[in-house]
């Protein structure tokens, strides 16, 4: 289902395939989004070229409920395909069985319940992803990654070096580490104003939030990077990265 139009609401549908955005403006709500099999890449909406687009109040999911390994699962729940698409807000959605529920370098994610991740046995899975720099809140979700790899939030620097990011108010468990806090897994450089502050680590999963761990590649010496208030969430005792 493609929508086009600048300022178009796409309300209250049931869709078996990926709904596909390229006009400004839009906005997409309410709506059942099911992708049902083909494997691949497969999006549950794919956001092209476009600015401003919201994302509200929908279920997104692939075809096996509980995630898992699953050929047919969703390559991406939400995706900025293209890396130029600015203004991406996602809120208050339910994403399930895909590899990556958000994927987004700037932007809000906010409200959003993402669990049960799928794989097709060669994914990195990862809750919420960001490839490079750019200004991205990530504010009072709940992202629960099952799997052994890879997070529930990977701050990347895949195409350049991280910045401008705010992780806030979540509730995380799962993945070989938590979070990826943006340092230079790739030799890209120092990250800065990576700011995590009063998110909560479950360890509904594994004893260490992760199987691996809680963090990995965050870096408290570069500029304006701060953790603060981030907590384990049956203790409330402080996590330090």
């Amino acid at each position: 289902m493609d929508v086009t139009g600048d300022g178009a609401v796409f309300s209250g549908y049931r869709v078996a395939g990926t709904v596909s955005v390229t006009g400004d403006g839009v906005t997409v709500s309410d709506c059942v989004i099911s992708f049902r099999g083909g494997g691949g890449a497969s999006f549950g909406v794919a956001v092209r070229h476009a600015s401003n687009t919201t994302v509200q109040h929908c279920d997104i999911s692939g075809p096996v409920a509980a995630g898992g390994t699953d050929p047919d699962r969703l390559t991406g729940g939400v995706k900025n395909i293209y890396g130029d698409e600015t203004g991406t807000r996602v809120l208050a959605n339910d994403i399930h069985d895909a590899a990556c529920g958000v994927q987004l370098d700037s932007g809000l994610v906010q409200d959003n319940y993402i669990h049960n991740a799928g794989t097709d046995g060669g994914d990195h899975v990862n809750g919420v992803m960001s490839n490079s720099g750019g200004a991205l809140t990530i504010r009072h979700n709940t992202i629960f990654n099952p799997l052994n790899q890879t997070s529930a939030i990977a701050l990347y620097e895949d195409f350049g070096e991280q910045s401008d990011k705010t992780v806030t108010d979540n509730l995380l468990a799962g993945g070989g580490y938590t979070i990826y806090g943006g340092g230079p897994d790739h030799g890209r450089g120092q990250p800065s104003n990576m700011k995590f502050t009063n998110n909560r680590f479950s360890t509904k999963y594994w004893p260490h939030g992760g199987s691996y761990g809680p963090v990995a590649y965050y870096d408290n010496t570069a500029p304006g990077n701060t953790w603060t208030g981030n907590t384990w969430d049956t203790t409330n005792q402080p996590l330090k990265p």
